[in-house]
């Protein structure tokens, strides 16, 4: 008499759930956005009323293409407060990072209304929010210079 090999359809049915388990983890992460690589390409700019006064910011993040998900900006990294270039530290992981702006010698601060630390993210692939610390100094948005467009489909 023929015997069937009863261990063939349990395993078919725990790679499938396996494979579902998969699929339904990835999607309540996000899906893909786990992967995505902010693209940094063009630099950033505002203008306008900060804190109360008008000032300019713009930014320059190296890498300007990174091939990762997470990471730490390069060397090179500035941005600019009211036309004094800073150097500036700091890492990244898919739509958010932080920047660590130093202050030019021989001053040991960041004047006001700006901040030596901002956690930052991308609120559209062409902007991006800056929120302080302290908390207390204004929050501000960066928009992607000379009407520059990440062509890519929106992630963030």
């Amino acid at each position: 008499m023929a015997t069937r090999n009863l261990d063939i359809t349990p395993r078919r049915a725990t790679r499938a759930r396996a494979a579902w388990l998969t699929v339904a983890l990835l999607a309540a992460c996000g899906g893909g956005e786990a992967l995505l690589i902010p693209f940094f390409t063009f630099g950033f700019d505002f203008s306008g009323p900060l804190g109360g006064a008008n000032h300019s910011v713009s930014m320059n993040l190296n890498p300007n293409a990174p091939t990762t998900a997470t990471g730490n900006f390069e060397s090179g990294t500035t941005i600019t407060l009211d036309s004094v270039s800073h150097s500036a530290t700091g890492s990244y992981s898919g739509c958010t990072f932080t920047l660590n702006v130093a202050p030019v010698a021989p001053a040991t601060t960041i004047p006001a209304p700006f901040a030596a630390t901002y956690s930052a993210r991308f609120t559209g692939k062409d902007t991006i929010e800056f929120t302080p610390s302290p908390s207390t100094l204004p929050t501000f948005t960066v928009k992607r210079s000379a009407g520059g467009t990440d062509a890519r489909a929106t992630t963030c």
